[in-house]
């Protein structure tokens, strides 16, 4: 395993988590993303792995079993267990396997998804959604993130022409999924703190978002203009 999300997560994952408790419905878009193609239905089982502090689970249907599997101590909730990547998932194959936003924490990502893919019973699906590969969020983090977190930023982002197990591959687009929020300032405190800028002033965390991103006013509140890469693997 590559240890890098771990060692990461273990030392910021109380800010990340500490973003998302204030605004969990900010990021409601790039979840529900994950099921367009393939939706998840009452009674499937589901593995969120890494789940952060379980995020995913206010998007899913109700009456579905959810096991959210975390590799990183920093996040803090007590009902995600903390587990060893290579170690055996305390869940039975799953209906669907989820992976948000982890991946370009991982240098290897045809072992990453392989072992992904393996936790899936025959027929499942593998959900995968992650920064692309030179855009403007791989941009944003690379740049301002990695200059002010104090830990730097040096992700390995995923590109559609170069994911493995294309065999087997059966959705890849870029969607875009807008962060929305009541006001500027919640904006901005939240990216500051999912991502760990320790050293910038809010007007400059502000300032990176605009130029690299883009802010949006919506009738909903200011949106920021995130986009991923979608992925669907059948097993």
């Amino acid at each position: 395993m590559n240890p890098e999300y771990a060692s990461i997560f273990d030392a910021r994952g109380n800010l990340y988590d500490a973003a998302m408790r204030r605004a969990p419905e900010a990021r409601r878009t790039e979840f529900e993303n994950l099921m367009l193609a393939h939706p998840v239905k009452a009674g499937d089982v589901v593995i969120d792995l890494p789940a952060g502090g379980g995020y995913l689970r206010r998007h899913l249907p109700r009456n579905v079993t959810y096991a959210g599997l975390e590799i990183a101590h920093g996040f803090g909730a007590p009902d995600v267990p903390v587990i060893e990547w290579d170690e055996a998932w305390p869940a039975p194959p799953a209906d669907h396997v989820f992976c948000v936003a982890a991946l370009h924490h991982f240098d290897d990502h045809e072992a990453a998804i392989g072992r992904l893919l393996s936790a899936a019973k025959p027929g499942g699906i593998v959900h995968i959604a992650d920064v692309t590969a030179d855009s403007g969020v791989s941009r944003f983090l690379d740049g301002f993130v990695g200059d002010h977190n104090g830990m730097g930023h040096d992700g390995h982002y995923l590109s559609a022409g170069d994911l493995p197990f294309r065999e087997k591959l059966i959705r890849c687009e870029v969607c875009a999924c807008p962060w929305v929020f009541e006001n500027r300032a919640e904006l901005v405190a939240f990216a500051g703190g999912l991502f760990g800028v320790v050293d910038a002033a809010p007007a400059d965390v502000e300032a990176a978002l605009e130029k690299h991103v883009g802010i949006a006013d919506t009738p909903r509140g200011p949106a920021l203009n995130w986009s991923l890469l979608y992925a669907d693997y059948r097993t």
